[in-house]
């Protein structure tokens, strides 16, 4: 009985070591996000919208008064502000430029929506004029204290946002 019962026990040890040495993988595998990472380089993220610098520059289109003193410095403030922006404006960032201007929009008051919509194609034109460059529009820049923060812009940038904005105060 005591071979039996010793062999029963040895068997028992084997067959214990056989499970643990066939079958016993205590790695998990890896996360799908591991896998796809590791096989192609995803793109990089889209860095968020420059809301703070969007809504200050929206809010102060609004509130530009025409054909008062310094009316002309000013336009030309906010079209380099225009253009500051568009340069830090990405392509996937549509949907969060979108859903900005309409949050500004339900906030402002309707004189202020209406003066808003009145005012930026003469916003536009100004930046088309600093994008083109020229001896007027260089001595406007440098009365109104070089309100550029770039030495060049980007004109693809620049028509993006020109459009979406066209569109959405339209």
């Amino acid at each position: 009985m005591k071979t039996g019962r010793g062999i029963a026990i040895l068997l028992a040890l084997a067959f214990a070591l056989g499970l643990s040495a066939c079958g016993g993988d205590s790695t998990p595998p890896p996360a799908e996000s591991q896998v796809n990472s590791l096989a192609e380089p995803s793109e990089p993220p889209v860095p968020p919208l420059e809301q703070d610098q969007l809504t200050v520059l929206l809010e102060d289109i609004s509130e530009f008064e025409p054909d008062t003193a310094g009316s002309s410095l000013k336009l030309c403030q906010l079209g380099a502000k225009l253009l500051n922006f568009s340069e830090t404006y990405e392509e996937g960032q549509e949907k969060a430029l979108r859903a900005a201007v309409s949050g500004l929009l339900s906030q402002l008051e309707e004189e202020q929506s209406a003066r808003l919509r009145e005012n930026l194609p003469a916003v536009l034109e100004n930046a088309d004029a600093i994008l083109e460059g020229g001896d007027d529009i260089t001595a406007l820049l440098n009365d109104a204290g070089n309100p550029q923060e770039y030495d060049a812009y980007t004109p693809e940038r620049y028509q993006l946002v020109s459009a979406l904005l066209s569109e959405l105060l339209a």
